[in-house]
């Protein structure tokens, strides 16, 4: 969850209001921002309008062969939420908070986190090269993109009416669906979603 714009209209957690919660800040359930304004992200004044995307130089390994959508190629232990997503791969300062990330790892990225990501490039939220930045990111062999079937994630999605956002509800839904914890510091899904990595369960 990253929150930089309303999601449906704007960006899940990314400025996106969850039913009952404020609107969070720049990545979505993070409460701030998922990076201080810097070379790689916009600032607040930055961020009023689109801007052309940009190279974003992103903390990742590329040595590793690239991992292709479908089926997990190894086992997987937790399910990242977009904002711990870009959180690694821009390094942030942010995952200092969270130093036991690295003993999850291969982590499962949902596709949904993906779409997310390039909306949020559409919005001018991010300034990346969308292309670049899936490529970058499925060539990381710490990563392992999990392509959940659509039937599957929409009748797992059915069942959460405790929140009106997309995003979250999709990716509280692949969670549930393929029985992984949801590595998220959203606190609406906290509330609600009761299978969390152990760490954030236990905050």
């Amino acid at each position: 969850m990253v929150r930089v714009a309303r999601r449906g209209g704007r960006r899940r957690g990314v400025g996106r209001r969850a039913q009952g919660s404020a609107p969070r800040d720049a990545a979505r359930g993070c409460g701030c921002t998922c990076a201080q304004p810097g070379p790689h992200l916009p600032g607040r004044a930055a961020r009023a309008r689109p801007r052309p995307s940009r190279s974003l130089g992103l903390g990742v390994d590329g040595t590793g062969a690239a991992a292709a959508f479908g089926s997990p190629a190894e086992p997987v232990t937790t399910l990242l939420d977009t904002h711990f997503i870009l959180w690694i791969a821009l390094r942030s300062k942010r995952l200092r908070a969270y130093p036991w990330i690295d003993h999850y790892s291969p982590w499962t990225v949902s596709p949904v986190s993906l779409l997310e990501i390039v909306l949020l490039g559409e919005a001018g939220r991010l300034q990346v090269r969308h292309a670049e930045f899936l490529e970058r990111l499925r060539a990381d062999r710490r990563f392992v993109i999990d392509d959940v079937g659509v039937t599957l994630l929409v009748t797992a999605a059915i069942r959460l009416a405790w929140t009106r956002d997309p995003f979250d509800r999709l990716l509280a839904a692949h969670s549930a669906a393929r029985r992984l914890r949801l590595c998220t510091v959203d606190p609406v899904i906290q509330e609600h979603h009761a299978l969390l990595v152990r760490e954030l369960a236990a905050s």
